[in-house]
């Protein structure tokens, strides 16, 4: 049957779906730059307080760069759920396309993966590098610069997505510590861009000066560690003196180290590091179902998709109302 179709049937197909995606995510659009009159509920954990306070040990664990590869996420999800892990550190980079509907579907599909599990995120620069990323993310998300304790330690998140540190993060951050650190056996800074590379001869982190910058912001603080993620490689290594655990990535491009996670035991002020890497080849299609799940779900968007399939197959086909047969 097909092979009776004229080749122009099909170029007007083409046109028909390439229409439909481009009338999509123009409503997207529309959505995210009016994101402040849309109900959007808050999936972070409380912040900003303190729990469990006499717990001197315990276990979290850490992720970062998934690049919407949700099976990637499950594993993570499954390791954890089955583990002693209090808490997860989601250390930026969780999304690929910066629009609410992207954003909601990624997030029920990591609340899916961890249950009741608290998880504290932290934007990275795939998550808020369009106009109206951080805008987007807040709305989702609450502040990107933000503490919380548990047990003898303090956590202190930072938003480096811009592959900097802005003037009024740093400010916010030397406050921070100087309120909060003295009530605390230790002190954990997470945050997405590293300060160094822990590749030789690679520098995918902060500029020399905004790592001096960073450093002398903390450097009074006696800092116990730093959570960093952004290479997609695993590493373990000093900054200044200071601990500093690079992520592997857990979804996004491989840099000679496969996907996994970390899983940290704090004990006393002493705190172990364990990683956990996942042999998984890569599937492409995980993006195709991203993008499905991002631009073509939901009722309104079957409703634009209707309409719009429908008056554009008048106006491919050359259909038009109350008109005549000769």
């Amino acid at each position: 049957m097909l092979k009776t179709l004229p080749k122009s049937f099909f170029v007007k197909v083409g046109i028909i779906l390439l229409l439909l995606t481009v009338i999509v995510q123009f409503f997207d659009v529309i959505i995210t730059k009016n994101i402040d009159s849309f109900f959007v509920e808050k999936f972070f954990p409380p912040t900003d307080e303190v729990f469990d306070s006499e717990n001197s040990d315990f276990y979290f664990s850490a992720f970062s760069d998934t690049g919407t590869r949700t099976s990637i996420v499950d594993l993570i999800g499954e390791n954890v759920k089955k583990s002693k892990d209090k808490f997860v550190l989601q250390v930026g980079d969780l999304f690929r396309y910066r629009t609410l509907s992207h954003y909601r579907w990624m997030v029920s599909e990591v609340q899916d993966a961890f249950q009741t599990m608290p998880i504290y995120s932290i934007p990275g620069n795939h998550d808020i590098n369009d106009k109206y990323g951080l805008q987007l993310y807040r709305s989702v998300f609450g502040q990107e610069n933000y503490w919380f304790s548990y047990g003898n330690t303090l956590f202190v998140g930072i938003n480096s997505s811009s592959i900097s540190f802005s003037e009024n993060t740093l400010d916010w951050l030397k406050r921070t510590l100087k309120r909060e650190r003295k009530y605390y056996q230790n002190c954990i800074i997470f945050t997405h861009v590293p300060p160094l590379d822990p590749r030789k001869g690679y520098s995918y982190c902060l500029e020399k000066e905004d790592s001096e910058h960073f450093y002398s912001a903390i450097k009074d603080f006696n800092i116990s560690m730093i959570i960093c993620g952004h290479v997609h490689h695993y590493g373990k290594l000093l900054f200044n003196g200071i601990p500093l655990v690079v992520l592997p990535a857990s979804g996004q491009k491989k840099r000679d180290c496969d996907w996994g996670f970390v899983r940290f035991h704090v004990s006393g002020q002493q705190i172990e590091v364990d990683p956990t890497f996942f042999d998984q080849p890569s599937r492409n299609r995980e993006y195709v179902e991203a993008y499905i799940n991002t631009y073509l779900s939901g009722s309104f968007r079957l409703f634009v998709l209707s309409g719009s399939f429908f008056f554009l197959s008048m106006i491919a086909f050359g259909i038009s109302f109350g008109k005549k047969k000769n």
